[in-house]
């Protein structure tokens, strides 16, 4: 084998040994390859339904891929505060149609990034035990995990099976402020063991998707556009 061979073998090999247990499906458009290199937080989605403090143990996990400091969420505590009933509908909104492309056009205007990223987990990493269990008493199908794929208005379809605990899998949306398209859709599959080796394997392989990306916040008591999430009118 030659020098030059082996290198590239040991590339290779370094690249799968980095992803071991997550399997990847990457949708990119033309444009993502302008510049999106400043990103609004729209939210974290998990098994479900919206969860800001999920964000709290997410979020410095992917400082290192945003930038220093922790994003700042659209839907937060500080939205639940200040505007409860605009967050109230799309909390009930999320629940059933998932973060869909609409919703997320409909805060465009309070982005101060030139995309805005939503993020959506379900399920959770096998353990050893039910990892055996599942080897020894279940079909290699399993059940459907949700969460992508068949919502209305071009969203991930709602949660109506149960969390399946023998895989988790993580969904990311980049929205265009601009064209109010999709322009990366990023779905990780993870069938190893620790919630911890997933998100490092998400946030790795994110960073290769988005170099140089860092994320800015959001502008407050901004009205959505007219939608389902349309605010009450002022009194």
């Amino acid at each position: 084998m030659s020098r030059w061979c082996a290198l590239c073998w040991i590339a290779v090999a370094g690249a799968s040994c980095a992803y071991e247990g997550a399997e990847f499906t990457i949708d990119r458009s033309a444009e993502l390859l302008s510049a999106h290199n400043t990103i609004s937080v729209f939210g974290v989605y998990r098994d479900g339904r919206m969860d800001p403090e999920y964000w709290r143990d997410l979020g410095p996990r992917l400082a290192g891929l945003f930038g220093p400091r922790t994003c700042e969420l659209l839907v937060d505590e500080r939205l639940h505060a200040e505007e409860p009933d605009l967050f109230t509908k799309i909390d009930e909104d999320t629940k059933q149609n998932g973060v869909s492309s609409e919703l997320l056009g409909q805060v465009a205007a309070r982005a101060t990034g030139a995309s805005i990223i939503a993020i959506q987990l379900s399920g959770h990493p096998p353990t050893h035990q039910r990892a055996s269990s599942t080897a020894s008493g279940r079909s290699s199908t399993g059940p459907s995990r949700g969460g992508r794929g068949g919502g209305r208005r071009g969203g991930p379809a709602p949660r109506e099976d149960p969390v399946d605990d023998n895989a988790f899998d993580v969904f990311v949306s980049l929205f265009s402020v601009q064209t109010h398209q999709i322009v990366l859709s990023f779905t990780m599959q993870y069938t190893g063991t620790t919630v911890d080796d997933a998100i490092k394997k998400f946030a790795t392989r994110l960073g290769v998707e988005l170099p140089g990306s860092s994320c800015v916040g959001w502008k407050w008591n901004e009205p959505p556009a007219t939608g389902v999430i349309e605010a009450p009118a002022s009194k």
